[in-house]
């Protein structure tokens, strides 16, 4: 279906009639697309007003009514409003994103066996604040005896440079399983699995950049940071405890194309990407041999984002008219 953008009654009567030729072609399993009524990509919540579908609405009466009809199961997900709840489906209060301002993200190359010992942290402050501009720092993953002394650490960096910091965390080095830990400026802590690919995003917001905390695989999965270019991420931040191959580093490298910034920090490189312009590459950082890289983050190329649901396919596919 060709979902067009913030057009409800075109798009629901579509929809009708898509399912009911589905129904009477004997489809017994029917899955729409998503957000078929409306579309992806509102910026506010007063957008969503004039689309939201009231569970008991003429769209899911009419499905109901073909379903039943035919003996088939109809699936779809839609922005609806119910009981005293103004939205069921709060998809944009993502939208509502911490203001930017002067954000520089620094990656950090280390060994896995030195990231967490006793002498690493005071190493670490040295090797990555050369330039005070710093406000984001992304560890290596590392091992610690316990996950409570890399968080006092962990925290002990944040709150003496009033920066924001990333690192991912092994109790056990023969244990793929790790915990990622980031603590903010003001001294918050959050924990999360490092699943490789967890059912829920790990999205934080900062005091002026949403950050998605990605998994040793998860960047290696083209949905994952399209989700989160979706849910208005400017950064996606890996603390990486394995050595990345060319083509691994590609690949991560490549997701700044949905205008989001990738920064990495692993035992063997640490690089950060900048969205690319147009049909150009991306403008890449790196720290290969040792030691950090920093890049600024330009919150007009993370918070300019388009999306195939916005455009006009019929528009575009016209041959030969004059627009």
């Amino acid at each position: 279906m060709n979902v067009r953008h913030n057009q409800p009654d075109a798009n629901k009567e579509e929809l009708i009639r898509l399912n009911r030729q589905a129904a009477e072609a004997g489809a017994k399993i029917i899955v729409n697309t998503e957000l078929a009524t409306s579309g992806y990509s509102f910026q506010s919540r007063e957008e969503t007003a004039g689309v939201v579908q009231p569970v008991d609405g003429p769209v899911m009466q009419s499905l109901s009514e073909i379903a039943a009809g035919h003996g088939a199961y109809i699936v779809l997900g839609y922005v609806s409003m119910y009981m005293d709840m103004r939205y069921a489906s709060d998809l944009t209060s993502w939208y509502e994103l911490p203001k930017p301002d002067d954000y520089q993200v620094t990656a950090l190359m280390m060994p896995r066996e030195r990231v967490f010992s006793d002498n690493a942290v005071d190493d670490m402050i040295r090797a990555a604040f050369a330039d005070e501009k710093a406000r984001l720092l992304v560890l290596p993953a590392g091992t610690a005896r316990s996950i409570d002394e890399a968080e006092r650490k962990i925290f002990r960096i944040a709150v003496l440079r009033g920066i924001d910091v990333c690192a991912a965390v092994q109790e056990n080095p023969e244990d793929e399983k790790c915990v990622i830990i980031f603590a903010d400026a003001s001294g918050n802590i959050s924990r999360f699995p490092a699943a490789d690919r967890n059912e829920k995003l790990r999205i934080v917001d900062t005091r002026h950049a949403r950050v998605l905390l990605a998994g040793a695989e998860e960047l290696m999965h083209p949905e994952t940071a399209l989700a989160a270019a979706k849910l208005g991420c400017d950064l996606a931040v890996l603390s990486s405890g394995m050595e990345l191959s060319a083509m691994r580093r590609q690949t991560i490298a490549a997701r700044s194309v949905d205008q989001l910034y990738i920064a990495v920090a692993g035992e063997d490189c640490a690089f950060i990407c900048e969205p690319p312009e147009s049909h150009y590459s991306w403008k890449e950082v790196c720290a290969d041999g040792g030691g950090v890289c920093s890049l600024p983050l330009d919150f007009t190329k993370s918070r300019t984002k388009r999306f195939y649901d916005r455009l006009d396919f019929d528009l575009l596919l016209r041959n030969g008219e004059t627009i």
